[in-house]
């Protein structure tokens, strides 16, 4: 008797897209900072470009303030590597990139770095302010899922930063 492949693999799909929804880190949100927008075609062609990235769901572009707002879709995470190079497909510069994540707290040397939900890529947290940087100590057991506002950056070494801003402990 030969048993079809096909049951297996969807649900071998469908149990692995019910661990990705479960999730609870990720890049969530960015507010990316667009150089040199000056019309509404400006706008629409960064909307195209920033709609195109990995793990975005939605795109709202402010032409006046310069700024497009970036949504993660539901259990994933946000390219984040991504996103600058999508302005500058666009034609634009891009300038400070803020973004909200979540994640675990892991120690990385002697600093603390974030890790994504189902990888080992980390975001390494710096100028940490000094009431962050207890919670941050305290919560960098890798098991307390946090969230992190800051400010992305992307080293020449390939390595993600995040100028942290806000570091919270998020109730399970």
């Amino acid at each position: 008797m030969r048993l079809s492949k096909w049951p297996i693999t969807a649900a071998a799909g469908l149990l692995m897209s019910l661990i990705a929804a479960d999730s609870p880190a990720q890049v969530v949100e960015a507010h990316v900072v667009i150089e040199g927008m000056s019309c509404p075609f400006c706008a629409f062609g960064a909307e195209k470009k920033l709609a195109a990235v990995k793990g975005v769901d939605k795109v709202g572009v402010e032409m006046k303030e310069g700024r497009a707002d970036l949504t993660a879709a539901e259990g994933l995470s946000i390219d984040m590597a991504a996103v600058p190079k999508a302005v500058r497909k666009a034609g634009f510069t891009p300038g400070e990139i803020r973004i909200v994540a979540r994640g675990t707290l892991v120690t990385v040397g002697d600093g603390v770095a974030l890790r994504l939900a189902g990888s080992q890529e980390t975001l390494v947290l710096h100028a940490i302010p000094e009431p962050e940087m207890g919670e941050a100590q305290r919560f960098a057991d890798g098991t307390t899922v946090v969230e992190v506002t800051g400010v992305w950056q992307a080293a020449e070494d390939g390595k993600q930063t995040i100028e942290a801003t806000s570091i919270r402990g998020i109730p399970e």
